[in-house]
């Protein structure tokens, strides 16, 4: 997991570029300043002037490039910004000095290529200021604008210039126009009056922006910007607003009979970012009368109802919020819940001067209620009710889009405009609000509803007497996930849900908030834990910091809970399901376990993406450690409330296969658990004392202390329950449709988990010890028909399938005949010579990888009469002749003799592990004395597996395969000491007398593979092999062991995956005459790749030693 030291250090702490960009900046004013010459030299200047664009260019894209860096921390930049953007305007007014002075002079012709240069010259430095706007905001890097009254002359003499020469091809660049109108932004409000300083500037600033309001983009919003700032100036409201507000009207009503071109669209968003820019920065006398006509307009195109641009949708509902609060009278409702003073260093040091007291009023309040005191009505007396009941309307039908956009600005109007209506108004918006949040809506209305609910409670909105009716549907929105075909929807819903309840936190008092808390806590909880979207995760974990924060106390252990489900805590979701959440519900078992249970079983358990359903079956195998009575008894006192064990036992009867598949996961490793804490009080009540907790794994001996854990540890599954359980295996059996096609095949890895699990648990044999004469039995032979079902398939997994088989032949075969019997079937079913052929084999040699040796092994009392036992001979000779075979007519495929290969190795260290038991100890020694020389050549004969077909180099895998089996095999029998007299007997097979050392044999070949073209078998060589040679018996064995653990220590840097990293390493084996061979071997193969940096390491290695002794 990554710590918090490891995530600051992926991000810039400081602004670590400034003195290259504040150098480049130079150069790039330098450049810009430095004026054109009039007169040419000798020789053309074209190509120096090129020359020098282009070095102006490269520099203003190293500083776009450092400065985009900073887009998520732009703040590190605000400390160095008057050192780029001053300098930076210096050079743009100095260029359009210029180019302004050209065009008054009107010289000649042969100026126009100087004047193509500044102009080139504006555009970059226009292009370097966009880019701080970009990172920083326009808003703060246009403070650092100059703004002198000589400034808007020299900026208007080049907009007119601009505006009748840059056309057609040589159309003014979008940044130039962006920064150019912002910079007129800044310069329109001037304390005097334009007329003082231009008889035309007025006329000329409007007529320039309205004519680059339909151009769209960003200079369009810079252009409503600049005309609603001079609209509303003193000197050219009473002139010029009514007629532009005119044109807007006339251009909205049009823009239904418009057409949809793309000009038109661009029209219409520079006409409603007119109006909404318009109506938030003048006053509510100049603008109120227009608000009905504007309204009017907006309904008139349809555009909320027919448009499908996104942008232009949120617009109309920016503007219909604008006219709203136009009626509106600009005061605050009296009404509104005001928490008073909030600090959070007081809530969390308990000091009582910060402490809210909801019953005063503030005095906020006490002048809202004056003023309401005076005038009763909310609306002007010449205001249209009607505009204020429009615009609520449209927000409401804003918080259904289908555009994220569109619902956050709904719900920000709503907000806004339920702050100025009276209570009963209010409480008729709050109730249409949260009655979005129903089954009828879709995804979309869910969001918006948590969206403005958030945004309501921000304001004070929804006083306390209310949270009844919003809280539930606040907590039902946490938990929303829907089904949609192969996938499902929801993740915006609950993110917003919980920043709803974050907002719950910042609003309310603790004593208003107190009779929510532990619903809302433990919410939160569970969604920080189990939610699969780590955003909605993190914004749980972020609300449920602020509720423990600003709720002062109120929340039991809040600060231990917090620590554990922090921001990074929670970002893996594997961590956060079976690490986090057991540690939480051990806080508070009662609340957080029963909590967590109940939601595993109830949503997790059915959700769509198996890897969630396999780690809730996880979680629930954990939680039952924490609290085990609450997986078997209800979680209410109702008289129907089921148990989390009878929920999921009912759920294997479901239609959809997903919730049986769940159900199955779910019901194995509930019990197993259980199985596990049941062993637990038995022996604490044998030994009269709490067992040590040394032998059992770390997820249950961190809960064995907690007398939680002693209380219900004598809690079971009943016998009724544990019956139907066991019946489930053969019950699906029986019913033949449901285990065809590929729902099937679901169902079957989830009855072989079940039979796995039960097995381990020990409760078929409890079940088949107790049960009564009446009651029926359990139908072991349709378990392992169901396991034989995903064994003898063409499947990519069988994992599932041989746990099964593992733990039914270790606890269920009670008869040495049983066991013996299945394996020479399997064996029958996966000799290559069989008419069976085609039974896709690697599932059957997986599963008799797995067999229990032991089982196999008989008790001798005499090494005299220790022998070989005959179904481990048929054993692991056909494994390996499955090894070898790889040509003829009967050719086992690649993954079959991978899976041979593994199997091979794990029946031997299976073997190894039975020399420290009493009982096995001769009979293992013979055993390994038998079938290991056989292994270890069928191991080393795989290493050279290079079978070739379609897919490419299949032999890798069995290569792989063997590599790992021979490393493991190694590991095992060269770690143990000398006094293992049966392990050092063995060693003696590792050193034949007639040939070189298997250890020898098995370095060279990883040397080949070392070198050879495939990543991911070079690395898997290299690393064994530096594995291989440091084992400390294994020098005497390899030849050359010292100058390899040199070459190769285990702490080595090596990149194997990197040819230029791996391929030096190559001359030195060259030297080794031992090695030299295998080395050159795996350089040709190498040679002989398609990649171009692959083949000329090799080659250029492979030459060396030829120029060493040509001496060349």
């Amino acid at each position: 997991m990554q710590t918090i030291d490891d995530q600051d250090q992926c991000q810039p702490q400081h602004f670590a570029e400034h003195s290259e960009v504040a150098a480049l900046v130079a150069v790039v004013c330098a450049a810009i300043e430095q004026p054109s010459q009039a007169t040419a030299p000798a020789t053309n200047p074209a190509e120096e002037e090129e020359e020098e664009l282009h070095k102006l260019t490269r520099a203003c894209e190293r500083i776009a490039d450092v400065l985009q860096r900073y887009q998520e921390l732009p703040q590190l930049l605000d400390r160095h910004l008057r050192m780029l953007v001053s300098p930076l305007m210096g050079a743009l007014r100095t260029a359009m000095h210029r180019i302004g002075t050209s065009a008054v002079a009107g010289q000649p012709s042969t100026l126009q290529g100087n004047v193509a240069a500044d102009v080139a010259r504006l555009d970059a430095a226009a292009r370097l200021l966009y880019a701080l706007c970009k990172v920083r905001g326009f808003k703060t890097i246009t403070n650092l604008f100059p703004n002198g009254v000589a400034d808007l002359h020299e900026a208007m003499t080049y907009m007119r210039w601009s505006t009748s020469n840059r056309v057609g091809s040589a159309r003014e660049p979008w940044e130039t126009t962006y920064v150019l109108l912002l910079w007129l932004w800044v310069l329109a409000a001037i304390p005097f009056s334009l007329a003082i300083i231009d008889a035309q500037a007025a006329d000329d600033l409007v007529a320039v922006c309205m004519a680059r309001l339909p151009q769209g983009g960003k200079p369009s919003e810079a252009a409503a910007l600049v005309l609603s700032r001079l609209l509303t100036r003193p000197d050219l409201c009473e002139k010029q607003l009514g007629g532009v507000l005119e044109v807007a009207i006339r251009d909205l009503s049009s823009s239904a009979t418009a057409g949809a071109s793309m000009s038109h669209v661009y029209k219409l968003i520079g006409v409603l970012a007119l109006l909404t820019s318009l109506f938030q920065a003048a006053r509510r006398a100049d603008l109120a009368h227009a608000a009905p006509k504007v309204m009017a307009a907006l309904e008139t195109s349809q555009q909320l109802t027919t448009s499908t641009n996104a942008l232009v949708i949120k617009l109309c509902i920016k503007l219909s919020q604008r006219l709203a609060l136009a009626q509106l009278k600009p005061r605050l409702a009296a009404w509104r819940y005001q928490r008073g003073a909030r600090s959070l260093t007081g809530n969390l040091a308990g000091s009582a001067e910060t402490q809210s007291n909801s019953t005063e009023p503030h005095p906020a309040n006490q002048e809202a209620e004056e003023q309401e005191k005076e005038d009763d009505s909310f609306l002007d007396h010449d205001t249209d009710p009607a505009v204020v009941e429009s615009a609520i309307e449209h927000m409401l039908g804003g918080l259904r889009n289908k555009d994220t956009i569109v619902r956050w600005s709904a719900a920000k109007g709503i907000g806004r405009i339920t702050a100025r209506l009276p209570l009963f108004m209010a409480d008729q918006v709050v109730d249409a609000v949260i009655a979005l949040a129903s089954p009828s809506e879709l995804e979309h209305a869910w969001h918006g509803s948590c969206l403005a609910v958030a945004e309501l409670s921000r304001h004070g909105l929804i006083l306390p007497a209310r949270l009844a009716d919003v809280v539930p549907i606040v907590l039902n929105c946490v938990t929303y996930d829907v089904r949609r075909g192969a996938t499902s929807v929801g993740s915006n819903v609950r993110d917003a849900a919980c920043y709803a309840c974050w907002s719950f936190a910042r609003a309310y008092t603790p004593e208003t908030l107190l009779p929510f808390l532990p619903a809302l806590t433990t919410a939160l909880v569970v969604q920080a834990v189990f939610d699969r979207e780590v955003n909605c995760r993190r914004a749980a974990s972020a609300s449920l910091q602020e509720l423990v924060g600003r709720q002062k106390g109120s929340v039991p252990n809040g600060i231990d809970i917090i620590v554990l489900a922090d921001y990074i805590a929670v970002g893996n979701i594997r961590h956060a399901m079976l690490e986090v959440a057991p540690a939480i519900a051990a806080i508070h078992p009662r609340q957080y376990a029963t909590a967590m249970v109940k939601h595993l079983v109830r949503y997790t358990c059915k959700h769509w993406d198996a890897s969630m359903r396999q780690l809730a079956a996880a979680a629930l195998h954990r939680l039952t450690f924490v609290h085990p009575a609450c997986m078997v008894e209800p979680s209410t006192a109702a008289k129907q409330a089921q148990s989390p064990v009878e929920m999921l036992l009912s759920s294997t009867a479901a239609v959809d296969t997903v919730t049986r598949h769940g159900a199955l996961l779910g019901l194995g490793c509930i019990v197993h658990g259980l199985s596990i804490v049941q062993s637990l009080a038995a022996e604490r009540s044998k030994l009269k004392e709490q067992p040590s907790s040394g032998g059992w794994s770390d997820d249950v001996a961190k809960f064995v202390d907690t007398p939680q854990f002693w209380k219900t540890a004598a809690l079971q599954v009943p016998s009724s329950t544990a019956l139907e359980i066991a019946l489930l295996p053969q019950t699906f059996e029986a019913n033949a449709p449901l285990l065809k096609g590929a729902t099937g095949e679901l169902l079957i890895t989830g009855i072989c988990v079940l039979i796995h699990r039960l097995c381990i648990a020990g409760v078929a044999e409890g079940v088949r010890a107790h049960r009564a004469e009446s009651t029926p039995g359990i139908d072991f032979a349709a378990w392992q028909r169901i396991v034989d079902r995903r064994l003898f398939r063409d499947v990519e997994d069988y994992s599932e399938a041989v746990d099964a088989f593992y733990s039914m032949a270790f606890h269920l075969q009670t008869e040495d005949a049983e066991l013996l019997a299945l394996v020479d079937r399997y064996l029958a079913a996966c000799d290559p010579t069989s008419t069976a052929a085609a039974t896709p084999r690697e599932g059957i040699i997986q599963a008799l990888g797995r067999l229990p040796v032991q089982r196999l092994l008989p008790q001798y009392t005499s090494a005299e009469t220790a022998s070989a036992p005959a179904a481990l001979t048929r054993l692991f000779a056909s494994l390996a002749r499955m090894v070898r075979t790889r040509d003829g007519p009967h050719a086992v495929t690649a993954g079959a003799r991978k899976c041979a290969a593994t199997s091979l190795a794990s029946l031997t260290l299976a073997l190894h592990e039975q020399l420290d038991s009493s009982n096995f100890t001769l009979a293992a020694t013979s055993a390994l004395n038998r079938f290991l020389p056989e292994t270890l050549d069928a191991l080393l004969t795989g290493l050279l597996d290079y079978t070739i077909d379609n897919r490419g180099d299949i032999g890798s895998l069995v290569r792989e395969a063997c590599i790992a089996a021979l490393g493991n095999i190694f590991s095992r029998f060269y770690n143990e000491t000398a006094e293992n007299p049966a392990a050092v007997g063995l060693l003696s097979h590792f050193t034949p007398s007639d040939k070189a050392s298997v250890a020898t044999m098995f370095a060279r070949s990883l040397v080949r593979m070392s070198l050879e073209k495939i990543e991911r078998t070079r690395d898997q060589a290299g690393q064994t092999l530096s594995r291989l040679a440091s084992l400390a018996r294994v020098s005497s064995d390899l030849l050359h062991a010292t100058e390899i653990q040199q070459l190769l220590p285990l702490s080595s840097d090596i990149q194997w995956l990197s040819p230029a990293s791996c391929f030096p390493v190559a001359v030195h084996f060259l030297h080794m005459e031992a090695y030299r061979h295998d080395a050159l071997c795996g350089l040709l193969i190498s040679i002989g790749g398609l990649t171009e940096s692959l083949v000329g390491f090799p080659f250029t290695i492979s030459l060396a030693p030829v120029d060493r002794r040509t001496g060349s």
